[in-house]
């Protein structure tokens, strides 16, 4: 049975016979579909690419295939780094590209005032396929950046 985007394999095990997909990779499969006829989009955010389009079902496939601007921040598990490296389309193994992941984003063995000048580095794909180097920055606006440091659910509690 093929899945279609209305019945993402959500139980047992998909057309390939692995297991069912994460449900942030159903949600992103309806939201794909329906999503389009309304005029929407979507980011979707997860320390491992697996959680949002497994590599070993047809859903996590078609998912990532969907995603044409990707971005990878530093990561300090090598396996997760590998992951992030596959999703961007890059060689998982290769030991360059695994050092500036793990060790040269964002680093965190300098000083303070270095790692807030350097936080937001990330490798980005861009639409034509392109990956390079970048910093995402907060905006100068103070209550902007306010809303980004905020943690919700410890000023709910």
């Amino acid at each position: 049975m093929r899945a279609t985007r209305s019945s993402p394999p959500s139980s047992g095990t998909s057309a390939g016979g692995s297991p069912p997909a994460p449900r942030a990779a159903n949600c992103c499969w309806r939201s794909s579909g329906d999503g389009r006829k309304h005029n929407a989009g979507a980011l979707v955010g997860s320390h491992d690419p697996h959680d949002i389009g497994p590599e070993d079902s047809e859903v996590g496939q078609v998912i990532v295939g969907l995603i044409p601007r990707r971005f990878l921040f530093r990561h300090t598990d090598r396996s997760l780094a590998q992951r992030g490296l596959q999703f961007l389309g890059c060689d998982p193994h290769d030991e360059e590209l695994l050092s500036v992941v793990t060790t040269e984003l964002s680093p965190i063995t300098v000083s303070d005032e270095d790692k807030a000048a350097r936080a937001g580095e990330c490798l980005h794909r861009d639409l034509d396929g392109r990956i390079n180097g970048m910093q995402i920055l907060i905006p100068p606006d103070p209550e902007a950046a306010a809303h980004i440091h905020s943690q919700p659910i410890a000023a709910a509690a």
